[in-house]
Formats: structure tokens, C-alpha cells, sequence
């Protein structure tokens, strides 16, 4: 639903009947959603009536997007009810984050995901406000993914059904086994027929067996699916390999370099219960053990290099190797202190420190790869030399006496460790379901 610049028949959404249904069941699912999928520390309602929260904004004229004034880590969003022509009601919302400014300079999305929302607020309000928890659950994650990365080429309500049977795909095996598969979206196959296969039969997604999107790897080949979910062709892609291979692993991985433009996107499964929807902006879409997650890489970079002083480079590499671990279910600790001396290093960690060779492995040297992959899957936390990618110890270990004695808000042997290291610098801890947790200071995002 688009946004509409007019006079709302209500000036608080709190004065429609029965709104008091979607505070208990609705608006805490939208909240909770909100929350994960953009990493957000709050979500505020504002049901106050429109002239205060214009006097609040400072602004004449409510918009999708708003910024807050004199306030860094927040911005108002504004959805609406609309029916039958008639503005209904505004419907702000707040959202608390360090990123949310940053997000508003990501193409569409959130006008986006207002747009999503509001299609869902006026469905709840259709229904008396009745019905909410179901409304914003699962159906609506897909509406919110489909509709930020969509253009206005393609219809979102065709692609939440691709995500949807993409979902189910996540979870199937064939031949007893787990597989990958993925599709490019597009209103435009020229640029991919001259390395693609042509099917003999056209097919649709929900007439695609197992067997067949088995031919499709979602790494180094797609099918290509126009803008009404029809199969025609099998994409080959020709990969990056250069001598910078932490380089070539997101180019090849976002099918940068022209490989793919835009408005078309990505949804591929990247492992079991796992799914991706990317664009050619950057923009991707992570779920993970049931829950979307946004990412932007280019936040988590500059994010990195402040916190602990790390160069682009180096933080790409990091990133490339907590991916891996994430992809491959490997649970893992990386802690990059932002002053590395071994005074620093000692005092939050145990004595049994373990350094093996007289040499340090690198992780922006391709030679060392196959070895950091081992010493990864190992226990205690891999310590990283912030200035050059140096692995100054194999494995530490958190002192978890001091942890306690600092803090009496930290709980869990892993989350423990790595908050007490981040205290110097940045860790970062990968769990065996494939979650990313990065901590610096007392700040904590999920990735």
C-alpha cells in the first residue's frame, strides 16, 4: 500500500474500536518482529494524537520516514490504515538502534516495509482489530522480505509465495541429504541466456520437483525466474578467482561485477533451515533457525573499524571467515582486541593460553586458510591482531571470576566469555545453529 499525504479521519490510531485487541495480539508481534529483523534495541508505538507527535518531530507534514530530533540511534516510521479511499488513521512507530539511521540510506527499505505493514495493519482493522498475532506471524515476514527487495516490476505478493516454497525447500533432503538451490529474479533474461541452459518445458515453482532443483546449487548455478515465477532457463556462473580470494568470495557470493543488476534478486537456500534473499544493492535477508534477520555489510564493516580500529580489508577478511563458520555450523569465538599487548591479552583471559607455531598463521593469507579452519573448530577463542590479521594465539580462554565480579547481568558460559572479552575491542561468537553475536564494549548486535 502506498503512502498517502492526507488528513486521517482519526487523529490517534488509539481512538479506533477495538484497538485495545491489537495492543494484547498484533502489535506485540510486529514489535518482536521489528526487534530481530533490523537488530533494533526498542520499538515505540506512538498513539498520541497527530498534532503532538508532528510538534514532537518538529515537522509540518508526517512522512514514511522521519528523523527524530537531537537523537542519534532513533527514527519514526509512519504506516496507515487505508480503506475504500479514506485515510483511516496514522500508525508511527520509533525504532532504537545504531543502524537505523544507516538503514534509511538503503534503497526502498524502509518505504518498503511500511508499505508492508500498513497492508497488514488495514487487513487487522478490517477484521476489528481481531486476529492480530496471526496477521504479523510468519505470512508476514515473507510479505515485509518480498516487498523490500521487489520493485515496483514485480507483484510482492508472488514473490512471499517463492520465499514460502523456498522455506519448505530449506528444510527437505534429497537422497537423504540436505542440498542448496536458488533462483535469480528477473523482468529481463537477456543478460543471462548467453550462460544458460534453455529447459525444454516451461515450468512453474510450484510444479518443480526435488530432483529438479537439485540441477541448481545456489552458489555457481540458478534458474532464472521471470516476474510471474516461471522457470525457463539454468544460469551458469563464471566465478571471480583472483590472488584476492576474500575479494572474490562476496562477489562471487552477491554475483557482483555485473553478474547480476538491478531490480532483479536473489532466494537461495544456504543450508538446512536456512535461506537468503539478496539484491545488487547489498541488501540481504537472513533466516535463520526461524527468524529474518536484515544485513547490510557495509554497516558491519564500518562498525568493526570502529570499535577497534580494524582496516576494510582486514574486516572483510574477519567477516568472510565468520560466515564460513556460520554456513558450516562451526560454534566459534574470534575476539580482535582493540589493544593487543599481552598485558591486555592476560588479564581477561586464563593462563592456559595456547600458541603453537613459532610462525603466526594470517587470515588474509590464502595459504593459511585450510589451518585457521581448523584451529576455528577448536575450543577457546582464536585472538586476532587488529593492525595486521596475525593470529597472536591459537586459543584463549575468558576469565569467567572476572566476568562475574564486573557484571551481574551476564549469563551463559559462551555469551559470558565473549562479552568479557569484548570489553577490550570486538568478539564475536558463532553459534552451532548458525546465529552471529558480536559484542563491543557493552554493546551487543546480532548479524
Amino acid at each position: 500500500m502506498k503512502f498517502v499525504a492526507d488528513i486521517p479521519e482519526k487523529q490517534s490510531v488509539g481512538e479506533l474500536n477495538h484497538f485495545e485487541q491489537f495492543l494484547l495480539k498484533g502489535q506485540p508481534e510486529l514489535c518482536d518482529f521489528l526487534k530481530q529483523f533490523l537488530g533494533l534495541k526498542e520499538v515505540r508505538i506512538q498513539s498520541h494524537d497527530i498534532m503532538g507527535i508532528k510538534k514532537w518531530l518538529q515537522t509540518d507534514e508526517l512522512k514514511q520516514v522521519n528523523f527524530v530530533p537531537n537523537k542519534e540511534n532513533e527514527i519514526c516510521l509512519v504506516s496507515q490504515i487505508y480503506v475504500d479511499n479514506r485515510l483511516i488513521a496514522y500508525y508511527p512507530y520509533v525504532l532504537v538502534g545504531r543502524f537505523v539511521k544507516k538503514y534509511a540510506l538503503a534503497k526502498s527499505l524502509y518505504t518498503r516495509m511500511t508499505e508492508a505493514i500498513s497492508d497488514q495493519l488495514t487487513a487487522c482493522y478490517m477484521q476489528g482489530f481481531y486476529g492480530g498475532d496471526w496477521l504479523f506471524g510468519d505470512k508476514f515476514a515473507q510479505m515485509v522480505v518480498a516487498n523490500c527487495v521487489s520493485s515496483n516490476l514485480y507483484d510482492g505478493v508472488k514473490f512471499a509465495h517463492l520465499i514460502e516454497r523456498m522455506e519448505q525447500l530449506s528444510v527437505s533432503t534429497f537422497e537423504g541429504n540436505s542440498f542448496t538451490t536458488g533462483v535469480i529474479v528477473t523482468n529481463n533474461s537477456k543478460p543471462y541466456k548467453q550462460k544458460s541452459l534453455t529447459f525444454k518445458d516451461v515450468f512453474d515453482i510450484d510444479h518443480c520437483e526435488k530432483r529438479e532443483w537439485f540441477l541448481a546449487d545456489g552458489k555457481s548455478s540458478f534458474f532464472i525466474i521471470d516476474s510471474h515465477t516461471y522457470i525457463r532457463y539454468l544460469y551458469s556462473v563464471e566465478k571471480k578467482c583472483s590472488s584476492d580470494f576474500i575479494a572474490d568470495y562476496f562477489e562471487n557470493y552477491y554475483l557482483g561485477d555485473g553478474k547480476m543488476v538491478e531490480p532483479d534478486f536473489i532466494v537461495r537456500t544456504v543450508g538446512a533451515n536456512e535461506l537468503s534473499v539478496s539484491d545488487a544493492t547489498g541488501k540481504e535477508f537472513v533466516r535463520i533457525e526461524n527468524v529474518w534477520r536484515y544485513r547490510y555489510k557495509k554497516n558491519l564493516i564500518d562498525f568493526m573499524s570502529e570499535v577497534s580500529n580494524i582496516s576494510e580489508e582486514l574486516s572483510n577478511a574477519i567477516l568472510y571467515y565468520i560466515l564460513k563458520c556460520s554456513r558450516l555450523h562451526v560454534s566459534t569465538i574470534i575476539w580482535v582486541p582493540k589493544i593487543c599487548d599481552s598485558s591486555s591479552i592476560e588479564s581477561v583471559t586464563t593462563n592456559n593460553r595456547i600458541k603453537i607455531w613459532k610462525q603466526n598463521l594470517n587470515v588474509l593469507k590464502r595459504s593459511d586458510e585450510v589451518i585457521i579452519d581448523k584451529v576455528l573448530a577448536s575450543d577457546g577463542a582464536v585472538v586476532i591482531n587488529n593492525e595486521n590479521g596475525d593470529i597472536i594465539y591459537e586459543s584463549v580462554f575468558a576469565d569467567l571470576g572476572k566476568a562475574i565480579m564486573t557484571s551481574t547481568r551476564l549469563a551463559g558460559t559462551g555469551e559470558t566469555a565473549t562479552s568479557l572479552l569484548a570489553q577490550n575491542g570486538l568478539a564475536v561468537k558463532v553459534s552451532q545453529d548458525g546465529a552471529i553475536k558480536i559484542y563491543a564494549g557493552d554493546e551487543k548486535l546480532c548479524y
